[in-house]
């Protein structure tokens, strides 16, 4: 099962939301928010728990345009764009 299983709204305004599955919880699981300059606008460590996860993320902070949302979970990383419009 993959970690990330979806991102939404997406476009967002001023929050999203991801629904995750975290199998073996670590310190190192988190999720990091990159322009497309590559730098990080973003990091939010995951909730201390297993299974499904709904994590409400704020992009009311960013500006409009595009960005790329790095996950890691249980070792793996996943990569998923994410558009904020107003």
């Amino acid at each position: 099962m993959p970690a990330l299983l979806g991102v939404a709204p997406n476009p967002a305004t001023n929050m999203t939301q991801l629904t995750l599955f975290v199998k073996n919880y670590n310190g190192s699981n988190g999720i990091s928010i990159f322009d497309l300059n590559g730098k990080e606008v973003l990091r939010q460590t995951l909730p201390q728990q297993e299974g499904l996860i709904t994590l409400p993320v704020s992009t009311e902070n960013l500006a409009i345009g595009t960005y790329m949302m790095r996950l890691l979970v249980d070792g793996k990383l996943t990569v998923e764009k994410l558009v904020v419009i107003r």
